[in-house]
Formats: structure tokens, C-alpha cells, sequence
């Protein structure tokens, strides 16, 4: 699919190229939620809100290229707003791991790791390694500068590292022989 092609459709009103789109980064939307808000549920909210307000505005995204990054910052928003609204507590023992996708058994010690770090840490780890996006792209998406997410990307790949040893993890790529 031509995502380019596809945005400027749907900016023009053209309801099954913005179902396309969203169909396209329906996967990518529900890790992103999933790893800020812990509830299915909630997520479910979060990515429904997500996808009425990308409708709603969508002739007002000025440069087709750039829809992911603006789909995903209307996402990150929207769980932030989910978070701020319940003003919950959430112990360790309820907080839910990040849900491994049945073709990625390979990475399942990775969702694990995951699943330790701080909100903040996972948020843009699951971002940058899982999603492909960019520093510039997650400083937008998350209004912070390109020099925190670097930090924060820095001190997660540490603190993996730390979890790794800890657990008794492989640490580098290369295979146990």
C-alpha cells in the first residue's frame, strides 16, 4: 500500500482510503497503547478515540508523510488523557506485562525485559526498536526534546542490560554455544 497516496485520498474524504490507513497501523497503534495503559480496554478506548479524532481532522494534517507520526501523537494523547482521567493506583502485581504477538515467539525474553522498565523508558523503546520511528518522530509524538529521548533510550538499553545480568539473560547477539 502506498501510504502517501493513500493519506492524500483520505484527506480528500475518501472513507476506504482512511480505513486503509487505519487498518494499516491498527497492529502499530495497539502496541503503542498497550504499552502506556495496561487495560484492553482501555486501550480499545484510547485507539477508537484516536481513530475519530484522526477522521475528524484529518484535512488538517499538512504533510502526507508525516500521518503515522501525527496518527501516533493523537494516540499517545489520547492514553495520557485515559491515565490522568482514572487517577489509579496500580501496584507491581497489577501491572499486566505488554502482549507478545503470536508470530514474535522469538522476542518473548525481550517482552519480558519490557515489561520491567519504567513507563517513560518502555513507552519510547517500544517506540524506536518496535515501531521504527524515528528520535525526531517520538519527540514529536511525545512533545519532549530529541535530547531527552535519546537519554531515556540510553538509560532503558542500560537498565535492559542490568535486567539481563540480573536474570541471568544472554546480554549480547550472538548465539550460547
Amino acid at each position: 500500500m502506498e501510504i502517501i497516496q493513500e493519506v492524500k485520498k483520505a484527506k480528500q474524504g475518501d472513507k476506504s482510503s482512511f480505513a486503509k490507513l487505519i487498518y494499516h497501523f491498527e497492529k502499530d497503534m495497539y502496541i503503542v497503547a498497550k504499552s502506556i495503559l495496561q487495560d484492553d480496554n482501555d486501550c480499545a478506548d484510547a485507539v477508537s478515540e484516536t481513530v475519530l479524532k484522526a477522521y475528524e481532522s484529518i484535512s488538517q494534517l499538512k504533510h502526507p508523510k508525516y500521518f503515522k507520526t501525527w496518527l501516533m501523537k493523537i494516540l499517545v494523547n489520547n492514553c495520557y488523557q485515559i491515565k490522568r482521567l482514572q487517577k489509579r493506583v496500580i501496584t507491581v502485581d497489577d501491572f499486566p506485562d505488554i502482549p507478545v504477538p503470536q508470530e514474535e515467539y522469538n522476542n518473548t525474553e525481550l517482552y519480558q525485559v519490557l515489561n520491567k522498565l519504567e513507563d517513560d523508558l518502555k513507552v519510547i523503546v517500544v517506540m524506536y526498536y518496535l515501531q521504527d520511528m524515528s528520535v525526531k518522530e517520538i519527540s514529536k509524538i511525545l512533545d519532549i526534546p530529541a535530547g531527552t529521548v535519546k537519554s531515556r533510550l540510553s538509560r532503558a538499553r542500560k537498565r535492559m542490560r542490568e535486567i539481563l545480568s540480573l536474570e541471568g539473560g544472554n546480554v549480547s547477539y550472538e548465539p550460547k554455544i
